[in-house]
């Protein structure tokens, strides 16, 4: 007891309001409305931004359904660098453990754990903070694919509007190169964006190194060149230093009389009326647990499924809307014949590097709070100022490096010559091998990445990690995966394939990857301080080698999950149409990182808020 009110006190001291009780628009089953004329399911990003900007008029009445809880002031959540810890507390898990995926079999037939935050803020109170944008030809890229206005210029108010941005200190220009261009950037928006008070000066020879193999320093990613190395804030208000995320939306609307959020409850499926061959959704069915009772509440104007690319095909499949395979194998009747859902799952996979440096520069990293002395006086200096490492979740510079910057002019031609020669069906699943709408919107994207890819506009590779290594995330993946329903029980989590590295050309790319970081590492930056690959060692050599290695080693996912509920003409598999409304119905709307038809290079958590705001305008036109 003695030690846990200790823990009491220290939390108390960090957050005063963390013992007191919460202030939160919530419902109980009971208290709610007949009807409302928004029901949202999902209180993640998209969900808590669209349910914001709706409920700014007092004459309509919003709900947002949300499975989990509120985090509150806990500690895990708010602190950036305890972001390990919040992934455990509030992440969607199986009845016996972690919610795993299926085994990958480019991969070795390894299995690996699905993030997806389970609360409210969705991933936003469990990722790694980093509030970077895409290039400007990767929302270029979704408007050329079919969907007028969703370019970068369309998208990039919508950036704008979701942010609250801190620029950096003098001093941090001044010691650590870190620009920015004030017109890419919001000021007023829910999510406070900044650079932590301190930062590791060693990063910097992370920069030097890139731009001694040509790669320019970017001035301000978020301005449409998310390209070469650069500066990324982090979603953070800077004077507590605490997380902010999607949370911030809520407590915008939080005291209006016509917004409810209940927490703790699962949608089962969305209810829909028939009229000759549209379908319009009523509202939807929902329950707090599989033993507990099952409830019914009416949408008058849209229902607007934002559980994310995971948890919203799933219930489109639970609905009726999806591929007849799929549906048939669980006793599910179609209602509206539509193979994209759950089909087109994209992601970063990623595998991991590291090199030591046998005479490291100064100014420490953060491994070392894996120092006891140090790690105490980094917990000291955040209690008391809110600052030190214990701000930084995982960091805040990023190299995203075309093609063309990472290889050879040689390799290069050949993998782009590769593209080309594949068949479009041969590396998909085997269902959508027979399903000519996938193969051709499959086909159109493939072509839309091989044109980014030969160019420098826009990133293959994302470099990111200190002066000893990090992470090399593919950024233009051609693998394509699923998330289909288990069973027909709404409280079964779906089954997630990743398929990673299910096409050749992603390995590949992984191959140039890692010989580029052994180029990177040898650089006359980084030998001035002995550097020395690790991981993969030497004996890590031949291009199979590293294949081999890649399977054995990478992840599939860097929490990236996006496409499921794809933006493309039906005749190309998509599911929902440019104002975001799902084929064959009326009023059902998709907002969330579901819709992507390609998944930009980049962090997504900023373009899910873009997205979102862009979305709420569109709905707005047309009450």
């Amino acid at each position: 007891m003695t030690k846990f009110l200790a823990f009491l006190a220290v939390v108390a001291a960090v957050f005063p309001t963390a013992l007191t009780a919460p202030t939160f628009q919530i419902v109980k089953r009971d208290q709610l409305l007949a009807s409302y004329d928004y029901v949202i399911v999902g209180g993640g990003p998209a969900g808590l931004t669209v349910a914001n900007r709706l409920s700014e008029n007092p004459k309509v009445k919003v709900l947002v359904i949300e499975g989990g809880d509120f985090a509150g002031d806990d500690p895990n959540v708010q602190i950036p660098r305890r972001v390990n810890e919040a992934y455990v507390d509030y992440h969607y898990k199986e009845a016996d453990g972690e919610w795993m995926s299926e085994p990958l079999e480019a991969m070795g037939n390894r299995t690996h754990m699905v993030y997806a935050g389970k609360a409210v803020g969705g991933g936003t109170a469990i990722n790694g903070m980093l509030f970077d944008r895409g290039a400007k030809s990767d929302y270029d890229a979704w408007k050329a694919l079919g969907n007028p206005g969703w370019g970068w210029n369309d998208l990039l108010p919508y950036f704008k509007k979701s942010e609250t941005f801190t620029p950096p200190t003098e001093e941090q220009r001044r010691e650590l190169g870190i620009e920015y261009n004030p017109a890419a950037h919001g000021t007023s928006g829910p999510i406070k964006s900044s650079y932590q008070k301190f930062l590791y000066p060693s990063v910097k020879y992370n920069f030097a190194a890139l731009n001694e193999l040509g790669i320019k320093t970017s001035k301000d990613g978020a301005d449409g060149n998310a390209l070469g190395v650069f500066w990324s804030p982090n979603a953070l208000d800077n004077v507590n230093g605490v997380r902010s995320y999607a949370v911030n939306y809520h407590e915008q609307a939080e005291s209006r009389a016509n917004y409810h959020i209940l927490v703790n409850n699962y949608v089962h499926k969305v209810d829909f009326s028939k009229k000759g061959s549209q379908y319009t959704a009523t509202g939807v069915t929902f329950s707090a647990g599989a033993d507990a009772p099952v409830n019914s509440i009416k949408a008058t104007k849209e229902v607007i499924l934002a559980a994310g690319a995971l948890q919203t095909p799933k219930v489109l499949q639970l609905s009726g809307l999806g591929g007849k395979s799929v549906l048939n194998a669980h006793g599910i009747k179609q209602l509206i014949d539509l193979p994209g859902v759950g089909f087109n799952l994209q992601d970063h996979p990623t595998a991991f590097t590291a090199a030591i440096m046998t005479n490291p520069p100064a100014g420490g990293s953060l491994e070392d709070l894996n120092d006891p002395a140090l790690n105490a006086t980094a917990w000291e200096t955040y209690v008391n100022e809110k600052s030190g490492p214990y701000t930084i979740a995982n960091g805040n510079t990023l190299g995203f490096i075309p093609l063309p910057q990472i290889t050879d002019a040689k390799t290069k031609l050949a993998y782009l010559k590769n593209i080309f020669l594949q068949r479009p069906e041969t590396y998909l699943p085997s269902f959508a091998r027979s399903e000519r709408t996938l193969i051709n919107g499959y086909l159109a994207q493939k072509t839309a990445l091989a044109g980014l890819l030969a160019t420098k506009k826009s990133a293959a590779l994302e470099v990111a990690g200190g002066v000893g290594g990090g992470a090399l995330s593919v950024q233009k993946s051609f693998s394509r995966g699923t998330v289909h329903i288990r069973s027909a029980n709404p409280f079964d989590n779906p089954k997630i394939d990743f398929r990673a590295f299910s096409n050749p050309l992603d390995m590949d790319l992984a191959v140039i990857a890692v010989r580029f970081f052994r180029k990177l590492q040898a650089t006359k930056t980084l030998q001035a301080f002995g550097s020395i690959v690790v991981f993969p060692g030497p004996e890590v050599e031949t291009d199979e080698q590293i294949r081999e290695w890649v399977r054995a080693t990478a992840w599939p996912s860097f929490a990236h999950m996006s496409g499921t509920a794809a933006m493309l003409a039906r005749t190309l598999g998509g599911v929902v149409d440019s104002k975001l409304k799902v084929y064959g119905t009326t009023n059902l709307r998709v907002v969330d990182a579901s819709i992507m038809p390609l998944v930009p290079s980049t962090h997504i958590q900023s373009t899910v808020y873009a997205v979102a705001e862009k979305a709420a305008d569109i709905i707005k036109a047309a009450q």
